[in-house]
């Protein structure tokens, strides 16, 4: 366990790395291929037809350099439909070549293949389904990433890269929020976010038009409209998805200082804390790990049970033990409620919560070296995200890339 994580990862609540191993250093993301995700979807969508027009229309989206806001704002001006007609299973990193299945409506199919945004957008027909693509719908996504320029020779890199598989196969590595989820730069989404559940409508109107990403959101937001004052009827001129972006990344946040401060106190993937929920894979039950709960565990192996952390909201559960100790630490030192997230002003933002892994579980992991180059392919589970596992590696900055 180390504490000497970089300023970026500390700005969005990751201030530990679960790994002992000096970090290899190197670049990422120097051109989009170097950083390619494919989701993978159930198998039930695979099943598409031409003859027999259905309920939805599938394509295969591909895109190259371009955040996905930016795309379903193309696709929806370019195949003139609503920008929420278009369904998406996940959002990909900007700066990365991503493969995704999308859905349109019924009564709107693509015959052919479409070129956008000079060739860094892609869209191929695929057919018609009976199921929407919807966030969430997919099983996880398959990676091939390149780390450039390290400052290990091979023999010693081939050990850390051992390491961290083994520390993959140990369920050692925290599910932390990536980088992506908040933003490159400052002011971050969940700065935004916290303004919105602090109710400074003001300042989250200020922040929202300082950052230099979503410029295209903003084109449904009229900044000099009359009424400058009216800051909520202003923000809800901006549609609720995005609003809700915000939000969803200061819990995020949230999530981040809860499991870092967790780690703190017991670095032990396998030894639950007090409080924590315990998901019983066999028996399909979740518990609350405490004394008495303890005995249902024991001897179970690592795949046979999942350990959770909640996602502040609303609707939080109450919790017991060192999990409330954490909660309440968080929470103070930010200065916020969890009934703060249901916001009566905007209520189409308000974030009920849930609750998360507090490892993530790469599965395909292999590596090839090259020089000082090495090129890694895994998958991961949705939700979990790719630059917090090559931050484990590298323990550097993820911002040390070209832009």
């Amino acid at each position: 366990m180390r504490t000497d994580v970089d300023e970026l990862s500390r700005k969005i609540g990751i201030e530990i790395y679960s790994t002992d191993f000096e970090g290899v250093g190197g670049t990422i993301k120097d051109r989009p291929e170097d950083f390619v995700v494919a989701e993978v979807m159930p198998r039930s969508y695979s099943k598409t037809v031409w003859y027999e027009k259905r309920g939805h229309f599938h394509l295969l989206l591909i895109k190259r350099g371009i955040d996905m806001f930016r795309a379903l704002h193309i696709l929806s001006k370019k195949l003139g439909i609503p920008l929420n007609a278009v369904g998406y299973a996940g959002i990909k990193d900007k700066d990365a070549v991503s493969y995704q299945r999308i859905s349109l409506p019924a009564n709107k199919s693509v015959k052919k293949t479409i070129y956008m945004a000079y060739g860094r957008l892609k869209i191929f027909p695929l057919g018609w389904s009976g199921l929407k693509v919807y966030l969430g719908c997919h099983i996880g996504n398959s990676f091939h990433v390149k780390i450039r320029r390290l400052k290990e020779s091979v023999s010693p890199l081939n050990e850390k890269l051992n390491c961290l598989c083994e520390a993959a196969g140990k369920k050692s590595i925290p599910n932390f929020y990536g980088l992506q989820r908040f933003g490159y730069s400052e002011p971050f989404n969940y700065q935004i976010g916290k303004a919105l559940v602090k109710r400074n409508f003001k300042e989250a109107l200020r922040l929202i038009l300082k950052q230099k990403t979503l410029l295209y959101v903003k084109s449904f937001y009229i900044a000099h409209e009359k009424a400058q004052n009216d800051h909520v009827n202003r923000l809800r001129r901006l549609p609720y998805q995005y609003l809700k972006i915000f939000v969803s990344s200061y819990q995020s946040y949230l999530f981040n200082l809860m499991l870092s401060e967790r780690l703190k106190r017991n670095p032990s993937f396998v030894e639950p804390i007090e409080g924590e929920l315990i998901w019983l894979k066999k028996k399909k039950m979740m518990l609350v790990f405490n004394q008495r709960t303890a005995k249902k565990i024991e001897g179970l192996k690592l795949s046979e049970y999942d350990v959770y952390l909640p996602i502040i909201g609303y609707r939080t559960l109450f919790f017991q033990g060192e999990v409330k100790q954490i909660i309440d630490y968080v929470l103070s030192r930010e200065g916020v409620k969890s009934e703060d997230f249901y916001i009566d002003e905007i209520p189409g933002v308000s974030a009920p919560g849930g609750l998360r892994r507090i490892y993530m579980e790469p599965v395909h992991f292999s590596f090839k070296v090259r020089d000082r180059d090495v090129s890694l392919f895994f998958l991961l589970p949705k939700g979990s995200y790719a630059t917090v596992l090559l931050g484990e590696l590298m323990k550097a900055s993820l911002q040390n890339r070209k832009d």
